[in-house]
């Protein structure tokens, strides 16, 4: 995972803006229990991180079950779960795996992955600093 840059940001985000309009009209699908909906891309997601080639993004418009501001993390191309109630808290949750040396800089790949390949990052992410089980 590697956090963007400002210009890499608005990049993405403008490109999004305009895929969206092919989604005009249409009905969101709500999931992850309602907290945010399934679009491939969406004007109200900022990206702000990579995960290969997805989008970990702010969601300021999500579901009725979410909150305004939370962290959307890729499973693939159009799934995503929610992995944090803020940017804040999704830096502390990235922190604390580091700390737990769960996840490690790769230099192959050139960001950080989980030290366990059967872990995927969003539960690593999802684990709330706490030590695992």
């Amino acid at each position: 995972m590697s956090l963007l840059p400002y210009e890499a940001m608005l990049t993405c985000w403008r490109y999004w803006a305009v895929s969206a309009a092919e989604f005009q009209g249409r009905t969101p699908q709500l999931a992850d229990a309602g907290t945010h909906y399934d679009w491939p891309a969406i004007r109200s997601w900022l990206p702000v991180a990579e995960n290969d080639d997805s989008s970990i993004v702010l969601d300021f418009q999500p579901g009725p079950g979410g909150t305004v501001g939370q962290v959307l993390f890729p499973l693939d191309e159009v799934n995503r779960v929610v992995v944090a109630s803020s940017l804040t808290d999704f830096l502390r949750r990235w922190l604390a795996a580091l700390d737990r040396g769960d996840v490690r800089f790769d230099a192959d790949y050139g960001y950080a992955l989980p030290v366990d390949p059967s872990r995927e990052y969003a539960d690593v992410l999802r684990n709330d600093g706490e030590p695992d089980a």
